[in-house]
């Protein structure tokens, strides 16, 4: 028993809703692990008094905490601490390039976390951070 055009042409657009179900679901899988869910997760909140070290979703470099940018992907603990101490020894960054003197970030590592950041003239007003 075969089945009639009318339930042919419905399993036709079933399968066709289900292929497409799949192919969104492996493009999202393009995202490294955790960029979704940090893309889609609210910005921290923030203490009374303190500035937000985030901009329009990005990071402000000069203001964020080791913490912060443990979070970056590529981006480690260790790697954290050097970049606030490079940032507190000069006095804040003025060029998101200027991570290429952090032992341990090469150009690979940083065009991986420069859709993350944004440099502003801000470190006078915020200190050590």
């Amino acid at each position: 028993m075969g089945l009639s055009r009318g339930e042919k042409f419905i399993c036709l657009l079933a399968l066709c809703f289900v292929l497409a179900t799949a192919a969104a679901g492996a493009l999202r899988g393009r995202h490294g692990p955790g960029e979704l869910e940090r893309e889609a997760a609210p910005l921290p909140s923030v203490s009374a008094g303190m500035e937000s070290p985030w901009r329009d979703g990005r990071l402000r470099l000069n203001a964020a905490a080791a913490a912060d940018l443990d979070e970056l992907p590529g981006i480690g603990p260790v790697l954290a601490e050097r970049i606030v101490a490079l940032r507190e020894a000069r006095g804040g960054f003025s060029d998101v390039s200027e991570l290429l003197d952090v032992d341990g970030i090469g150009a690979a590592t940083l065009e991986e976390i420069l859709p993350y950041l944004i440099v502003e003239d801000d470190y006078a007003d915020i200190g050590s951070g």
